[in-house]
């Protein structure tokens, strides 16, 4: 079985249980393949829901017999707060979340309530075109919230 193969499995794994596959790797790792799949959904991915897909996954590997006499590493997890946003499915997972964006001239922060055409639209009434991101990540509410704190002292 091969990258492109296991990665669409993985996908269609995610997806038939409401989550978003937000990275996919597979890399030789000594004498073992390493493969890691970060999961995300709207709201928060949970542990048992990492689980699940890791048994459904682990259950199609070691079936497989062109991979049965693979040696892996599996690991499932999400990609948790502070990762670089970048793509459409890290905007598509960032809604309803507090991020720090910083443009070219400017450093800007609110909760990403909606993402349409590339577009990101913010609780504070900010529109930004991806485009002029130069990197963003997500906050934590209470991170978010000490930010303004310390801004009014």
């Amino acid at each position: 079985m091969q990258y492109d193969e296991i990665k669409e499995i993985v996908k269609s794994i995610a997806d038939e249980n409401n989550l978003l596959l937000v990275d996919f790797t597979m890399v030789q790792a000594g004498k073992r393949v390493a493969i890691r799949i970060l999961l995300d959904r709207y709201g928060r991915v949970t542990v048992s829901e990492c689980s699940v897909v890791a048994g459904k996954v682990r259950d199609v590997l070691n079936t497989d017999s062109s991979f049965l006499n693979e040696n892996y590493m599996l690991e499932v997890s999400s990609p948790g707060v502070g990762r670089e946003l970048s793509t459409e499915v890290d905007w598509q997972r960032s809604i309803d979340r507090y991020l720090k964006i910083t443009l070219d001239d400017d450093t800007v922060y609110g909760k990403l309530i909606k993402y349409v055409d590339n577009m990101l639209y913010l609780d504070n009434n900010l529109q930004i075109s991806t485009s002029d991101v130069r990197k963003a990540i997500e906050l934590l509410e209470q991170d978010y919230n000490d930010r303004e704190t310390e801004s009014v002292r």
